[in-house]
């Protein structure tokens, strides 16, 4: 080595050494001062020279590195962004690095950065598919600890970012539909979620108009009432599609999705008043939405029919529970529930010297939310009637 190299502080000889990936001088430096990691991080106002080392994918010099005893807090160490070495791995796609430092500890794994995103984050910000599978495959193993029941994996799935959004909602932002697959395949729960703005992950595929992740989506949830959610402004997928103009993803979503075409925003507009009060709009589409059936009133049929079906398991159960606990008793009433979309069921039970308040108790108990709850008895009968309500059951 020459005088000018033994001239430099340490510091910057370790600098210089991580971006060669050379580790002679690492170890040279290390015999002379066994803290001089640990002066350069503390002393480097950006990146230490194991962030150098993991940003260009020298993996012996940050084996070498790991070799100390504060490797730990190396791991941890933060640039001016507030990312350590193992976020720089996954962004530059350096996987030899980004095993090494898993190997060291998962902990750097759940850090977000200054920014609030996860190391999943930047795999979909920087597109690195490679390293997000790397990740989700190491941590889809790796239980977090204070006894929690869910892998890291699934963790940072459902992590948002300074924007309220997780992962798998960066992804289909992106339209990048290889990353939202693996995401997806590691915590598909993370893509049900509402960001903090109230949308779905269809809503982001629709505003930022990547119909393609919005198939893949539609396609894999299978969930009526998914598809027709509404964001903060009341307003659903389709409702979006019209206002965006994006007329391939309206007639994708005529053709061939559940969306119910007469549902309202907060302004009071359908589908086809949305459209009709647009300039210049695709006559086509109007004709497609008034041709089945938009133009009138009242709820879509399948809409009908899902709630239909939905209140009356909710009641069912609700009956069932009922009868459970008044099974003690020698002469029976008869158990009445109403409710607005014309579900009636009747249901014997023995009594229990169930009061009306008694009932209404196991309702609330049930999770039952409504705006009109009455219970009546009268000449030996039981009545309860229920408007409006929804059962989280």
């Amino acid at each position: 080595m020459g005088e000018k190299e033994l001239e430099k502080e340490p510091e910057k000889r370790l600098c210089d050494a991580a971006l060669k990936g050379d580790v002679t001088p690492l170890h040279q430096l290390l015999g002379e001062d066994p803290v001089v990691l640990d002066k350069a991080a503390l002393n480097c106002e950006d990146k230490n020279p194991l962030h150098i080392a993991a940003m260009l994918g020298h993996a012996d010099f940050v084996k070498a590195n790991l070799q100390v005893q504060s490797a730990y807090f190396l791991c941890l160490a933060r640039d001016r962004e507030g990312r350590n070495p193992l976020h720089l791995a996954a962004i530059y796609g350096r996987l030899t690095v980004l095993q090494v430092l898993l190997d060291a500890g998962f902990e750097a794994a759940v850090e977000k950065t200054d920014g609030e995103e996860t190391i999943l984050h930047l795999c979909v910000k920087y597109n690195q598919l490679e390293a997000l599978k790397v990740l989700v495959n190491r941590l889809k193993d790796t239980q977090l600890p204070k006894g929690r029941s869910e892998d890291a994996a699934y963790f940072l799935c459902l992590a948002r970012d300074g924007n309220g959004r997780n992962p798998i909602h960066l992804a289909a932002m992106y339209g990048r539909l290889a990353v939202l697959q693996e995401l997806l395949d590691a915590g598909f729960q993370a893509a049900l979620e509402k960001t903090d703005e109230g949308g779905t992950i269809l809503h982001l595929c629709v505003k930022y108009n990547q119909l393609e992740a919005l198939k893949m989506l539609v396609d894999i949830s299978k969930d009526v009432w998914f598809q027709n959610a509404k964001n903060e402004d009341g307003m659903t997928i389709l409702h979006m599609a019209i206002y965006y103009r994006q007329n391939q993803t309206i007639k994708y979503l005529l053709d061939s999705s559940q969306v119910w075409v007469k549902q309202q925003d907060a302004k009071g507009r359908n589908a086809l008043s949305l459209l009709r009060g647009q300039e210049n709009f695709d006559t086509e589409i109007e004709s497609s939405l008034t041709s089945i059936g938009a133009i009138t009133g009242g709820r879509d049929p399948g809409e009908y029919q899902v709630m239909l079906k939905e209140r009356s398991n909710a009641m069912m159960v609700v009956l069932s529970l009922i009868a459970t606990m008044a099974f003690q008793a020698v002469w029976v009433h008869r158990v009445s529930f109403e409710v607005s979309v014309g579900v009636r069921l009747i249901l014997a039970v023995p009594h229990l010297s169930l009061m009306a308040e008694d009932i209404v108790d196991i309702l609330q108990s049930f999770n039952l939310s409504n705006k009109e709850l009455q219970v009546t008895e009268m000449g030996g009968e039981l009545s309860l009637g229920i408007k409006e309500c929804q059962a989280v059951c």
